[in-house]
């Protein structure tokens, strides 16, 4: 299963500019989010580009040609002069066949997952030679469909386009009709996924955990989750969020004590209760960090960084073990309560996602602690050397 994302223009191309978005910027953001639900959902995806970049339209589909991709889908928004004009829309070849049948389901997708965006329905477009019009779809040999997300110049569908929960739902529209094109079944509830790179800063994950009147032990940690993070391929506010329900912010106040640095309540190989003694101490709250993204890898399957902690392997031995790909499905699995990767998201994850990137003003260490900071520096310094000797 071989699949080409279009991100629509870039580079020097902005394509349409309304309501102060730039359509090259929110394509991208679509496409990225459809690519990584694709990938964690096996299907091999390949990006006509990555970045604010120019591509032309003739090296699209000359690498979607030399490529052999199965299918090909150009991701737009749309503009037009009358500003009434609103909904989504999917273009597919003349000739019908299964790009057709692509942008249907393309369509269709849209209108369960985003029912406030109204349909124009599934179009062709013929040009003057009866040939098809878009060059996309006319020079590809596989094939092509180009979705319209709705209209930069409409103030409702402009609203919608700037919202990162939108841009999340179409490309859970894309990735879901891709799926169903492969004849693969689709899990309605499918949700957010654990793996892949960051969809939040830093600072971001930090003005969110001041904002809830974090401890500042919670605060100070935010930067290793993001460097461990990128390393072993886990986003890292997924699991900064996760630390945040496990740890009440870094306050802690039931089982688990704070200096035992362990920040999503693992427990101990051999627990045979619910005591301070049944779950993990950590020498540092670094080495906690990299524990708790090694227990997200056992469940995802992706290799620990350096030696796991005992728990790991008692995971490692569950039948579902590596094969769980969104938060939804740690529910029953990491916590009894089905529901517990629901109330993830809900409650933490989306509102960490919703907060407004901006720098936090740290607090200044009293003097008789400097000499303790420094220490910890040093230790998460040996702790990333150690993880870049693991890969290498």
């Amino acid at each position: 299963m071989k699949i080409m994302l279009d991100p629509g223009h870039g580079g020097s191309d902005p394509g349409a500019t309304a309501n102060n978005i730039i359509e090259k910027e929110v394509n991208l953001a679509v496409a990225l989010l459809a690519r990584d639900l694709l990938t964690a959902s096996g299907v091999n995806v390949i990006m006509t580009r990555m970045d604010d970049t120019y591509v032309s339209l003739p090296d699209r589909t000359e690498r979607a040609n030399r490529e052999k991709v199965d299918a090909f889908v150009s991701i737009h928004h749309n503009a037009a002069s009358e500003s009434a004009a609103r909904g989504m829309e999917v273009y597919h070849s003349i000739v019908g066949g299964e790009g057709q049948r692509l942008a249907k389901l393309i369509h269709d997708r849209y209108q369960v997952l985003i029912p406030e965006l109204p349909s124009r329905g599934v179009k062709t477009r013929t040009g003057s030679d009866g040939r098809d019009y878009y060059y996309v779809i006319k020079k590809t040999q596989m094939p092509a469909v180009i979705i319209e997300g709705g209209f930069l110049t409409n103030s409702q569908d402009a609203a919608l386009i700037k919202s990162r929960a939108f841009q999340e739902k179409q490309a859970r529209a894309i990735n879901q009709a891709v799926l169903l094109w492969y004849g693969r079944e689709i899990d309605e509830g499918e949700g957010t996924p654990i793996m892949g790179p960051p969809r939040a800063t830093v600072t971001q994950a930090q003005a969110w955990a001041q904002g809830r009147g974090s401890h500042q032990r919670f605060i100070a940690i935010a930067p290793v989750y993001w460097e461990v993070g990128q390393t072993i391929g886990i986003r890292p506010e997924v699991a900064y969020a996760q630390a945040a329900r496990e740890t009440a912010f870094g306050r802690y106040g039931g089982i688990v004590r704070p200096e035992q640095n362990n920040w999503a309540g693992i427990k101990t190989r051999d627990a045979t209760g619910d005591r301070p003694e049944d779950h993990e101490s950590f020498p540092t709250p670094e080495d906690g960090v990299r524990a708790h993204f090694n227990h997200l890898a056992a469940y995802v399957g992706l290799p620990p960084l350096g030696e796991p902690h005992g728990r790991y392997h008692i995971v490692k031995g569950f039948s579902w073990a590596g094969s769980i790909r969104h938060v939804e499905e740690l529910g029953g699995k990491w916590a009894p309560d089905p529901a517990y990767g629901r109330i993830l998201v809900r409650d933490y994850l989306e509102r960490l996602l919703a907060t407004e990137d901006s720098e936090i003003e740290p607090p200044q260490p009293p003097a008789d602690d400097l000499a303790s900071l420094e220490k910890r520096v040093r230790r998460l310094e040996e702790i990333v050397e150690r993880i870049r000797q693991a890969l290498t």
